[in-house]
């Protein structure tokens, strides 16, 4: 079985850290490949740069690397962008991946705004980042979500990890 790491966002625009982030995911041992997966419409975000422009712009950033490429599943799916579509979509093609969902810890922490929330944890394991250098405060943060979602009755993926070596700038598109 192959394991792809889904980087998903708006991607508004690509920076260095999502680059950086996406170099260290394709590095470790159980990641074939990282997709960069390019949200035409992010039911949190508006304002958005046209969505050819902004995934040129990520090809554009990762074209030297070997395992890293743009995935554009949601640009033909129903918008706004649910990444549970996407997710469905993915592994209903392909049943011989195993996809990892990358994000930084603050996104973690509100994974419980995400539709279908419940069923994307369960299914997918999450690599989840620091945001920034305080490791202890970034571990509790991370344990302390966990238990949240497990009082309240959240199957977590067994294969979730907390990446704490991870050096994150604190950096967003936002």
């Amino acid at each position: 079985m192959k394991n792809v790491a889904l980087f998903f966002g708006s991607y508004n625009p690509c920076h260095n850290t999502h680059v950086k982030i996406a170099e260290y995911i394709s590095k470790l041992d159980y990641i074939d490949d990282v997709q960069l997966v390019v949200s035409p419409q992010n039911p949190f975000k508006h304002d958005l740069a046209d969505y050819d422009d902004r995934c040129n712009m990520c090809e554009l950033s990762v074209e030297d690397y070997d395992n890293i490429t743009i995935n554009k599943v949601e640009q033909y799916l129903p918008l706004p962008s649910y990444t549970i579509n996407a997710l469905n979509s993915l592994s209903d093609s392909n049943p011989d991946i195993k996809y990892y969902m990358i994000m930084g810890l603050d996104i973690w922490m509100d994974i419980h705004l995400w539709k279908d929330y419940k069923i994307i944890c369960e299914k997918y394991p999450f690599l989840v980042l620091p945001r920034d250098f305080d490791t202890e405060t970034n571990e509790k943060c991370f344990e302390y979500k966990k238990s949240e979602l497990l009082s309240e009755n959240v199957i977590i993926n067994q294969d979730t990890i907390f990446l704490k070596d991870f050096k994150i700038s604190s950096l967003s598109s936002t």
